[in-house]
């Protein structure tokens, strides 16, 4: 079946075709004049045209095997032109391809056999390919298109393995930037193999946009604060920490003008204590962590009867601070915590702020190693979820929501070694289905020693 492009309708035929069979057809027609005339210019034309059609094929050939080797923006170069002149090829043998209704071979009756009969009607069916515009990027190339109909974006999700066989990228993601509408970004390289340093603590941090890392486009990973709760997944050692410390971090001048306080419960002891002074509150012990969240819950009483029918969102000021409750793996506190009673009282004030702080500026930051139904009963109140590496597939939807998995986000591939995955993480946020590969910067002991001493918090906890 010959393939058709499609994008805005009306639908044409592909390119890339047409030029051979022109080619042939003056061949034929040259034989046939040498064979009335015997002139040989016929068979000098014939050889010409046949040198240029097999130097065509070498060509082609030799742009496929430098894709393969070749490095560099080169390397950009040549891997697009070769994904832009083979993809009418590749779509119907990746399944990204739909046969036109318009000449599909249809049962006709047969001529001159038995009576009732049916053979395939001779006529040639012909693929609908979407029609992808391709364009390099710093980390190699995008295509983009219009959907067939009958097409959805997780049709492509399904095919990124044979595509990055098919193009010799290292990476091939998916989302849909407009209804209707497709887009494929091919990655030559990873640009997130290697630790991201800790990125510069802005001057006038932005609540709307705290950089916290790297994405895989090669941009600055930002992530809201204002008005979200935060969720962080993770199995040991993935690098749920640096996500937390670089949240931090970007808060660091808001924390010393008061502006921002994190109250911080570390029932492990051992991550937090090095930024004690940036905090306005912290407690590792069981009941002073029930005591801190039952407070923020009462800071969220007061603010909301205060607030209300003045406005519909907390702006956060030194005289009345944004209220971050940073909890270091939450399923302790929520299902493994010994003394039932106190998990309970957790557990109901923790259920008020989620559901009641967002726009009275009481939020939280939770970070958790085991993110089942059963350990994070309010998972669907965080509006921004954070998935570094998981154990297993079905984990992946259980933190970034149903489809995520089908989307891309492959958190059971990121590497367990700590320089190649630590902080390697698929982001979804509130009303974007679509994840988003990224890294934590790495804030070091020293980073964070630096931070304590020129931005102590207003009233440190230590």
């Amino acid at each position: 079946m010959r393939p058709l492009y499609v994008g805005r309708l009306p639908h044409r035929r592909a390119g890339g075709g047409g030029w051979g069979l022109r080619v042939w057809l003056v061949l034929t027609l040259t034989l046939v004049a040498w064979g009335l005339v015997g002139s040989r210019t016929g068979l000098l034309v014939l050889a010409a045209g046949l040198l240029w059609r097999s130097l065509g094929g070498l060509w082609w050939r030799g742009v496929r095997l430098a894709v393969e080797r070749v490095g560099g923006r080169a390397g950009d170069v040549l891997a697009l032109v070769h994904a832009w002149r083979w993809w009418p090829v590749l779509a119907p043998h990746v399944g990204l391809a739909t046969v036109d209704p318009g000449t599909t071979r249809q049962l006709i009756p047969a001529r001159g056999g038995r009576t009732g009969a049916l053979v395939l009607d001779p006529g040639r069916s012909e693929w609908i390919v979407v029609r992808l515009v391709f364009r390099l990027t710093p980390w190699g190339f995008t295509a983009t298109g219009r959907l067939v109909a009958g097409m959805v974006p997780e049709d492509f999700t399904e095919r990124t393995p044979a595509l990055v066989h098919a193009w010799y990228v290292h990476a091939v993601r998916v989302d849909s930037p407009a209804r209707g509408w497709v887009r494929l970004t091919a990655l030559r390289r990873d640009p997130l193999a290697v630790p991201v340093p800790a990125l510069p603590v802005p001057d006038t941090p932005d609540l709307a946009a705290l950089p916290v890392g790297r994405r895989e486009d090669g941009r600055v990973w930002t992530v809201r604060l204002l008005g979200r709760h935060i969720l962080i997944a993770g199995s040991t050692g993935a690098g749920k920490g640096s996500v937390q410390w670089s949240l931090i971090r970007a808060l660091c001048p808001l924390l010393a003008s008061g502006v921002v306080q994190v109250w911080t419960a570390d029932p492990k002891r051992m991550e937090f204590p090095a930024g004690l002074r940036l905090f306005a509150r912290y407690a590792a012990d069981p009941e002073g962590i029930v005591a801190m969240a039952e407070d923020a819950a009462r800071v969220l009483d007061a603010r909301a009867g205060r607030l209300a029918g003045v406005t519909r969102q907390h702006m956060p000021s030194a005289g009345d601070p944004l209220l971050v409750l940073n909890l270091d793996e939450i399923a302790y506190l929520t299902a493994y915590l010994p003394d039932r009673k106190l998990r309970e009282r957790f557990g109901q004030a923790l259920a008020r702020i989620l559901t009641q702080g967002r726009a009275v500026g009481v939020l939280v930051v939770a970070a958790v190693q085991d993110p089942r139904k059963d350990v994070i009963t309010w998972r669907g109140l965080f509006p921004t979820r954070i998935a570094l590496r998981l154990d297993d597939e079905s984990q992946v939807d259980m933190v970034l929501g149903d489809g995520a998995l089908a989307r891309g986000a492959a958190c059971q591939l990121v590497p367990a070694d700590e320089r190649t995955g630590a902080g390697v993480a698929y982001v979804v946020d509130e009303g974007v289905p679509w994840p988003v590969r990224v890294r934590a910067g790495h804030v070091t002991d020293a980073d964070i020693a630096e931070m304590v001493h020129r931005w102590p918090a207003v009233t440190p906890a230590g």
